[in-house]
């Protein structure tokens, strides 16, 4: 079931279009990859969803609830780190909390995510750096273990070790059933967690599916060495999809999309000397539909 439901969805600022007729579905229980480069409409569209700003056309569900007109109520149970986080300065991280709290009850794990994202809420605001300012944002968002979560670019200015402290966090909210919509360009990150993605490109979806299928459909980057190089022409890779992205010698670079098996069975009929392949990274492959 459709917890978040984003429908024929366009923003408009006077002649630019942020966001140009897009839809998507985010079931319970799903975290969802949202990748573009900045200015792709990923942060008008998270707006839209948060009720912060008007759609043009289309509408955005949240658990049945129009996003623009329910925002109050939608507000409830959701959790939103932003990707550049606002906070009184005067106040200090304890009295944000006890805010929060006093708003949507008392937080079973407060205390665990002061202690495992090492911040310390005595500190008045104005004082924090920027990764203890996005630490305040995670553990906001958090303290009530939302049942969605939205967020946009949210490990940023997080060390290794403390973003994978966050992503252990997002793991354990998925298997209790929360719902996960996540704004990023941070592709090895989408790549690690996310089951479904979709990639963004001047407004416009370009492509939707689970991680696993677009990994499926990655290139696959092989170095050989042929002990006769006559035998590998530009005509007999191209059968196979493939493109020749070097040649010295006897040692080529291949790049082949889709299915490596047919173009395998191929070399399998050559003197292989040697042999490499890699695959490529999803942001590799979000690199193609920007060229």
């Amino acid at each position: 079931m459709a917890v978040i439901e984003i429908s024929k969805l366009s923003k408009h600022f006077g002649s630019l279009k942020a966001v140009d007729n897009i839809s998507l579905s985010i079931d319970k229980g799903e975290i969802f990859g949202f990748i573009g480069p900045n200015g792709a409409g990923k942060t008008t569209t998270v707006s839209c969803a948060l009720g912060l700003l008007k759609p043009t056309s289309g509408e955005i569900l949240i658990d049945g609830l129009n996003s623009w007109g329910n925002s109050t109520e939608i507000k409830r149970d959701l959790g939103y780190i932003p990707t550049d986080p606002y906070f009184y300065s005067n106040w200090k991280g304890k009295d944000y909390f006890t805010y929060i709290e006093s708003i949507k009850g008392n937080s079973n794990i407060l205390k665990d995510l002061i202690k495992d994202f090492e911040f310390n809420p005595n500190l008045v605001i104005k004082s924090l750096s920027t990764g203890n300012r996005q630490k305040l944002s995670i553990i906001v968002a958090l303290i009530n273990s939302p049942k969605i979560l939205i967020m946009d670019e949210p490990t940023r200015g997080l060390d290794p070790l403390l973003q994978n402290m966050f992503y252990k966090y997002i793991k354990r909210f998925q298997e209790s059933g929360s719902t996960i919509f996540m704004s990023s360009h941070n592709l090895a990150e989408v790549e690690a967690i996310c089951n479904k993605v979709a990639i963004i490109k001047e407004g416009k979806i370009v492509e939707v599916g689970s991680v696993k299928s677009l990994q499926n459909v990655k290139a696959h980057l092989i170095k050989l060495t042929l002990k006769d190089p006559k035998l590998l022409t530009k005509e007999k890779v191209d059968k196979f999809g493939g493109k020749i992205v070097s040649s010295n010698g006897n040692v080529f670079e291949i790049k082949i999309l889709g299915d490596i098996n047919p173009f395998l069975n191929e070399l399998s009929k050559l003197n292989v000397v040697n042999i490499s392949i890699r695959t490529s990274s999803l942001e590799e492959l979000f690199l193609e539909y920007y060229k």
